[in-house]
């Protein structure tokens, strides 16, 4: 398979279950039928991550996280659920004019963590 090929494939993914891990690309890859090289996964999300194509994520566990970053440039912070691991996607809690002056934000990762509504109600019962 070609890199771009690969790439491509990558970008598919995300785009269809937006968080996932290497390992999960791999696994679905190969359900697929799509035998590749692991380390042609990790070399190319890590190509990817340099060009500003995915962030990292590792939502407080030891599992890193790939995300497709928007081309629409349209950031938002994350919600995960204590309990049940479900993340939610939040707007952008950052307010730019508050940086201390001469400052540029690059980028920034936002993670607040606590129980969803789902799982709150099925407390109370």
């Amino acid at each position: 398979m070609k890199k771009r090929n690969l790439r491509e494939i990558l970008i598919q993914l995300l785009e269809k279950k937006h968080f996932l891990t290497a390992p999960e690309i791999l696994e679905f890859l190969a359900k697929k039928g799509t035998m590749v090289n692991k380390t042609s996964v990790y070399r190319n999300l890590e190509k990817m991550l340099t060009e500003n194509q995915v962030c990292r994520h590792s939502f407080g566990s030891d599992k890193v996280y790939y995300e497709l970053r928007s081309l629409e440039n349209e950031h938002h912070d994350h919600f995960v659920c204590e309990s049940c691991k479900k993340i939610d996607h939040l707007e952008c809690m950052i307010d730019r004019s508050k940086l201390p002056e001469g400052y540029t934000l690059k980028h920034h990762h936002v993670t607040l963590f606590g129980i969803c509504d789902a799982c709150s109600r099925n407390a109370t019962h």
